[in-house]
């Protein structure tokens, strides 16, 4: 839930409100699932930070801050990667507006990977 928090800080998404510490988390587990979504199905080739927070910020009641912890953590996985506009790998979570969000590729050999079939007894 939101909550109002007249002492919070006032760069919040709405003024004087925040979430609170379980609403926080489960809406970062909701947009994990999501953002891993927007990307790999939308952006193969990847997408800007700042490209996918003007794509995002709109949508969702999340703060920069947030969504940026977010994306670090889809980074963190063996299916996304954060670069560089130069193409080096990050190594921490201060995204510049330049930096690419990729989803890594997925290569499968001999099927490994591949949905199984299901047989009718």
């Amino acid at each position: 839930m939101l909550s109002y928090k007249p002492s919070y800080d006032q760069t919040t998404f709405i003024k004087g409100m925040a979430f609170d510490e379980i609403s926080r988390v489960k809406c970062a587990e909701v947009l994990t699932g999501d953002f891993a979504r927007i990307i790999r199905d939308e952006h193969k080739e990847g997408i800007t930070f700042k490209n996918f927070i003007d794509k995002t910020s709109n949508k969702i009641m999340a703060s920069s801050p947030m969504v940026q912890d977010v994306i670090w953590q889809l980074c963190q996985t063996s299916d996304f990667e954060a670069r560089s506009p130069s193409g080096r790998t990050k190594k921490t979570m201060n995204f510049a507006p330049g930096d690419i969000i990729i989803p890594r590729q997925q290569f499968l050999i001999n099927g490994i990977g591949a949905p199984l079939s299901r047989s009718s007894a």
